[in-house]
């Protein structure tokens, strides 16, 4: 593909609604709807985005997400113009290919975080101080259920894509960019559990993997399903199939990451230590847990159970 008409695509779907300086923004508005609903959210809650400098965003995000929730403000680079300039300079000189690594934005990551930060205080409550054992469980918890929501409607998103150009827009948009092969693993759950019971039970996968809990036996997958919605337990390689997908983040970097951002949040000692409870046994025994996910799956347009795509 030409890097011209990459640019084209972009600049075609450009509008008043789409940030025209975030590659792809505007296509992906009109052709992933989890991408636009949470757009939508984003905005309702009274977020802006914005392409100036915040604070250390650029240098250290890891660390920007209080900063990003205090001021409102989502961060995004201009990563368009400096295309525009190659193909100014080498007119249809470039497939897309050719050109240099180009800084992604994670605006679709960043929103949903804080869309489940907002939703997770109305339904649990505001995240304690870390003082106290069970106070630092319910911090790690919530904490981590408004990661794993992020990671899954970045997965779901991927479901809406079914050409090259979306793909190239939506991989300079997501940290998650999923194979083939699972996509179609994704679709199958979708038409046989529903959107809903799928949000779900593919949100509790990625809450294992950032709780670096990597392995789970039959009976659990069965409970997690039930707890899902999912009535149709009996295809244990589909569960597994859509679970394994949320278990495939980098247990490395999960790890590395989690004890910087905790230890940062005040949580003392070793962060592995708290890590280690029941943090389903939690969620089952208090319904606004249950409530919550419902919630968070309404927001991307999955609070339903047509076993439809």
């Amino acid at each position: 593909m030409l890097l011209k008409n990459l640019l084209a695509e972009h600049f075609q779907y450009s509008n008043k609604k789409s940030l025209t300086k975030n590659l792809g923004d505007g296509y992906l508005l009109a052709k992933s709807p989890v991408y636009r609903k949470i757009r939508e959210a984003t905005l309702k809650s009274g977020f802006k985005l914005s392409s100036k400098r915040l604070h250390d965003y650029e240098v250290l995000p890891l660390t920007q997400l209080p900063i990003i929730l205090e001021k409102k403000i989502i961060p995004y680079s201009d990563n368009v113009n400096a295309l525009v300039e190659i193909e100014a300079m080498a007119p249809k000189g470039f497939n897309w290919s050719e050109v240099p690594p180009l800084k992604a934005n994670y605006i679709m990551h960043e929103s949903a975080h804080a869309i489940a930060r907002d939703l997770r205080i109305h339904h649990i409550g505001k995240i304690p101080q870390a003082r106290g054992a069970q106070k630092i469980k319910t911090l790690i918890l919530g904490t981590l259920i408004e990661e794993a929501y992020a990671n899954t409607v970045e997965c779901l998103s991927n479901l809406d894509s079914e050409s090259e150009i979306h793909d190239e827009f939506l991989f300079k948009n997501a940290y998650i960019m999923e194979r083939p092969k699972d996509r179609v693993t994704l679709r199958t759950a979708q038409k046989q559990f529903g959107k809903n019971s799928l949000f779900r039970f593919l949100l509790i996968g990625y809450l294992h993997s950032n709780f670096l809990k990597m392995k789970v036996s039959d009976t659990e997958l069965e409970s997690f399903a039930k707890y899902s919605g999912i009535k149709e337990v009996a295809d244990l390689k589909l569960l597994r199939s859509v679970f394994q997908i949320g278990l495939n983040l980098d247990p490395g970097f999960t790890q590395f990451t989690g004890s910087f951002c905790f230890r940062i949040m005040g949580v003392p000692g070793n962060i592995y230590e708290f890590l280690d409870f029941d943090f389903m046994k939690e969620m089952k025994n208090n319904p606004a847990y249950s409530l919550l996910l419902n919630a968070l799956a309404d927001i991307i347009g999955y609070n339903n159970s047509t076993k439809t795509v």
